[in-house]
């Protein structure tokens, strides 16, 4: 062999041994410590102990685990989260379906209880109040808002600050002026329902009777200096609104009801959640009136700002807080969800009361059932029918349409008797009031071409069908035996929305039968009083004058009976209370 074979051979041997060497050191490499989790105790049950004690012997001889498996181990963990009652672990996928039948359940059950029902009906979402974001929304542009600071801050209230509308900064700090909150004991006792009333202390009385004089004698002058001095009186602020709005300054309207709404927010008593179900306010308590009365025409202010989403809230919230309805709102949260284009919740709402609340007996609800149809997009002869039932229920709702609308509808139409404006006079007043009050709230609904349209194909129809008229003619007679009188909330609404002037008061339109009221209105001017000079100079004059009496009545108790003659003569009647000389008996 020769050298250079015998060279080559050394160093191939030489290589195999180092090789073994390495083998052998890395077999007789220490086996690095495994970090314990000392609080892995926590996430293991009794069954896993013997479990987690062989993974940790596993663990020790093993090679480290890579990132890869680590997450697959994660994710696998994550899934065994949940176990049965026998003691097998269900995924995520079966724990969310069997929570999802379970809620279902719960829902169903549920649903036979008119309360929790009407408590999801009439739920508000806190977040859609705003309604500056909302017609923010609708325009698609930043607006600059009421509340945006331009006098360098010396307001020293924040912005924003408010749950129903946003404090701004142009209005004063609010201060105490005798409005306050507690709980009312006098109340009728309901199950899981607290109610609150608003109080006034002296103070707030006396500049509440000063209101009652501004408003009698419509004067709002002095509605200005009472604002000047308490500037969160509240019947001021929503007589003032009135001023403002009769003066088509809108802003400023809408700026004294909001400021009106927040300073009653800042009274709440500190249990008192105007969100809660079972928190309200009964309107039959005087000092709770102006809280409703400015919710109401704030939400009617936001319709004409077009902002339809938070007046349907704000619609919702006055119904939750007495939903005894003290202000119609069943005759208008329809129209709202229509304006804001919630259809789906006018079927959800009608389905389940138009028995227990007699919904099907209103016109506002079958023309509203029917149009929610057709703008979802319904078959065609389903929303015929319904607007064809609504017809022969209501004709007059058409017959108003019509007229709002100024449409001539036709020989064929107008000479049908149902149809008629004669016979919309016919009807009874309360009747009459509720066709106004939804043609009035809904008449832009039905001015659409394509919802126009339909409504005169389906009319068209109707008067053709001979048979109809029957029914028709019954529905007539029912609506004289159901409908009688006018109700207190209609009355109410009808003012509030401008269609009914027969009341004179702002603050107090139509008080309730059962009035709770710690102090009573005084009138500014005696009916009977003389209001001439001559009259105003005796009653200042006379020791025994007393504000109210009418001036014959203090003569009477100066001069004793000689003004009246004999003693126990009665005075004679006033000679606008005789009877006219043809209706005495023959």
């Amino acid at each position: 062999m020769s050298t250079k074979h015998l060279r080559k051979l050394l160093e191939e041997k030489e290589a195999q041994k180092a090789k073994e060497k390495e083998a052998s050191s890395s077999d007789e490499e220490p086996v690095p410590p495994v970090r314990q989790n000392r609080f892995q105790f926590l996430d293991e049950s009794d069954e896993g102990g013997q479990k987690s004690d062989e993974n940790e012997t596993a663990a020790a001889t093993s090679a480290p685990v890579t990132k890869s498996a680590k997450k697959r181990n994660k994710k696998k963990k994550q899934k065994a989260k949940a176990k049965l009652s026998d003691g097998e672990e269900e995924d995520e996928d079966q724990l969310l379906e069997r929570l999802a039948s379970e809620a279902k359940l719960l829902e169903n059950e549920e649903g036979e209880d008119e309360p929790v029902l009407l408590n999801e009906l009439f739920k508000p979402d806190p977040k859609l109040f705003d309604a500056a974001e909302e017609l923010r929304k609708a325009l698609g542009k930043v607006l600059k808002e009421g509340s945006t600071p331009r006098d360098g801050g010396r307001s020293t209230h924040k912005a924003g600050w408010g749950r129903i509308v946003k404090a701004k900064m142009n209005w004063p700090p609010p201060r105490s002026i005798g409005l306050s909150m507690e709980v009312d004991t006098e109340a009728d006792q309901i199950p899981d329902v607290k109610y609150f009333k608003f109080t006034h202390n002296q103070n707030y009385e006396k500049t509440e009777r000063l209101c009652w004089i501004a408003e009698s004698t419509m004067n709002p002058e002095l509605v200005n200096e009472i604002l000047a001095a308490t500037s969160y009186h509240l019947n001021s602020l929503l007589i003032m609104a009135n001023v403002f709005r009769m003066q088509e300054d809108w802003t400023q309207s809408n700026d004294c009801i909001e400021r009106g709404i927040f300073f009653c927010e800042q009274s709440f008593h500190p249990v008192f959640e105007v969100f809660t179900w079972g928190h309200r306010l009964s309107y039959d308590v005087y000092e709770n009136r102006a809280f409703f009365l400015l919710l109401h025409r704030h939400m009617l202010n936001c319709v004409q700002k077009r902002c339809f989403k938070t007046a349907f809230n704000v619609g919702k919230l006055l119904y939750r807080l007495e939903p005894q309805d003290p202000l119609c709102m069943l005759s208008l949260i329809d129209t709202l969800a229509l304006r804001a284009k919630q259809y789906d919740w006018v079927k959800r709402m009608y389905a389940p009361l138009k028995v227990t609340k007699k919904l099907n007996l209103l016109p506002n609800y079958v023309y509203s059932i029917a149009l929610a149809a057709f703008m979802l997009n319904e078959a065609a002869e389903e929303t015929d029918f319904l607007l064809q039932s609504a017809i022969i229920a209501h004709p007059g709702v058409v017959t108003e349409i019509w007229n709002v609308l100024g449409i001539h509808a036709g020989s064929e139409m107008e000479g049908n008797y149902y149809f008629r404006s004669t016979t919309f006079e016919k009807e009874p007043e309360g009747v009459r009031l509720l066709y106004k009050i939804y043609v009035n709230q809904t008449s832009e609904l039905w001015k659409a071409p394509n919802v126009l349209a339909w409504l005169e194909r389906v009319t068209a129809d109707t008067v053709r069908r001979q048979p109809l008229a029957r029914q028709m003619e019954e529905w007539r007679l029912r609506r004289h035996r159901v409908f009688l009188g006018v109700p207190a909330p209609v009355r109410r609404v009808a003012f509030l929305i401008g269609i009914d002037h027969t009341i004179s008061s702002l603050t107090d339109p139509a008080p309730p039968e059962n009035n709770r009221q710690r102090y009573t209105r005084e009138e500014a001017n005696n009916p009977h009083a003389e209001q001439s000079l001559l009259a105003a100079f005796f009653h200042s004059m006379l020791p025994d004058y007393q504000p109210g009496d009418s001036l014959g009545d203090a003569l009477r108790r100066v001069f004793g009976g000689i003004l009246i003659g004999d003693e126990g003569a009665a005075p004679a009647a006033d000679q606008d209370e005789q009877p006219p000389p043809d209706a005495a008996p023959q």
